[in-house]
């Protein structure tokens, strides 16, 4: 569970904020809820947020219980229990220093990746490579 004090979330767009690419701030990207939204339904799992204007933000992430649990080395160097070892990896990220990090990290384990700036790059490329972009 993750809770705020902010300005809360207008009812009225709680239902788009885990889209890709929505956002509500000036200079945001609008993906930092949809990659939580994703990495939740990856784990069989569901998100939930309780919000009224002016009283802050709940979210709460409800997840499956883990079954035999493996350490970070184990689960970098079995490629298959994160990702699919056959695919290319798009990654976009708004910080240069988050973004370069991550991609020589997936590269150094053998990982195909391309990685742009922000939503404007990421549709741009998709523009020209829809075909080979698979959700």
């Amino acid at each position: 569970m993750l809770t705020d004090t902010g300005g809360g979330i207008p009812q009225n767009i709680q239902d788009r904020i885990f889209e890709p690419f929505f956002t509500t701030k000036a200079q945001g990207t609008g993906m930092g809820l949809a990659m939580v939204y994703g990495i939740v339904k990856n784990h069989n799992g569901h998100i939930q947020v309780y919000s009224e204007t002016g009283s802050g933000t709940t979210f709460k992430v409800y997840l499956p219980v883990a079954g035999e649990q493996k350490g970070l080395r184990e689960l970098l160097l079995d490629k298959t229990s994160l990702f699919l070892a056959e695919a290319e990896y798009f990654l976009i990220d708004d910080e240069q220093i988050v973004r370069q990090t991550t991609a020589d990290i997936l590269r150094k384990l053998g990982y195909q990746v391309h990685s742009v700036a922000g939503g404007k790059e990421a549709l741009e490329y998709y523009s020209q490579f829809s075909q080979e972009v698979i959700w």
